[in-house]
């Protein structure tokens, strides 16, 4: 992971209370864990066409620790299935490392296709 922070501010700051009119920082970690997790779906429905997949995991390694959860609900149609899902992700890396602290989370809609 790297992360590049460049600024340019477009007026001078008052000496001593800030970085300098423009430049740059740079952040990198290289990391690898060991994890384990699980993963499945809920069948429900008259047919069964409905479900609700789950996915989860918890590790530790490089980093302090990494878990993510992703869940939602979904719909099988003859030519594969249409899902609706949240996910959060979390990593705690080393204290004093370089980036010690990130996390995502968000939506997703995804097709799967059966052939």
């Amino acid at each position: 992971m790297k992360e590049n922070l460049l600024w340019n501010f477009s007026v001078d700051l008052p000496s001593g209370t800030g970085p300098s009119r423009s430049g740059n920082s740079e952040a990198k970690v290289t990391n690898w864990d060991a994890i384990i997790g699980a993963k499945g779906r809920f069948n429900f429905g008259a047919n069964r066409e409905w479900f609700v997949p789950y996915y989860a995991d918890i590790g530790t390694g490089d980093s302090d620790l990494t878990w993510q959860a992703i869940g939602g609900i979904g719909y099988s149609f003859k030519w594969g299935q249409i899902i609706a899902a949240y996910r959060y992700i979390d990593y705690k890396f080393k204290s004093g490392s370089s980036i010690e602290k990130l996390d995502f989370s968000g939506p997703a809609i995804g097709f799967g296709f059966d052939w």
